[in-house]
């Protein structure tokens, strides 16, 4: 385990894609590690579907061909996960080796794990990690999710209504 992860803040995790409560990967790497899990909106970004992820990238990064395609709200819903301090490390260390995160290696990193401001629902600003991908690896065909809801966006999926 990189000896960066004990040296870097502990900030909560802004998650919002397939490791939110109920999504695929939640039970397997986050449920029983956190202390607490609120939901939370990670403003002045879009969503991206890359299929069976999601993925954020800031408005900077927005790729050119999705100029004049359906507009995202620049909004992201999500939950904010305070990891038990027992976990932390591990569980960073993990999610790092799921998002494809290399800080040494940031080109060929899928997703980059920055540091950025999220609202709570009770309205409260906190610097939480989140993990934005990386513009080099968005794809031509990877659809804008207009209301930045990978869960909701999933569920019309499934019913056949995007």
């Amino acid at each position: 385990m990189s000896s960066l992860l004990n040296s870097e803040p502990h900030h909560p995790l802004f998650v919002y894609g397939t490791l939110r409560p109920g999504q695929s990967n939640y039970g397997r790497l986050v449920k029983g590690r956190t202390l607490t899990e609120q939901p939370a909106t990670l403003e002045d970004t879009c969503l991206l579907s890359c299929g069976s992820f999601p993925m954020a990238v800031a408005p900077n990064q927005v790729p050119h061909h999705f100029e004049g395609a359906t507009p995202c709200n620049w909004e992201i819903r999500g939950e904010l996960l305070t990891p038990h301090p027992f976990h932390y490390v591990q569980l960073l260390y993990e999610l790092d080796d799921l998002e494809d995160y290399h800080p040494h290696d940031l080109r060929n990193s899928m997703y980059h794990r920055v540091e950025r401001l999220v609202r709570t629902d009770a309205g409260a600003g906190v610097v939480a990690w989140v993990y934005l991908g990386n513009p080099g690896y968005v794809q031509a065909n990877y659809p804008l999710i207009p209301d930045g809801d990978w869960v909701a966006f999933r569920l019309r999926v499934r019913e056949g209504v995007r």
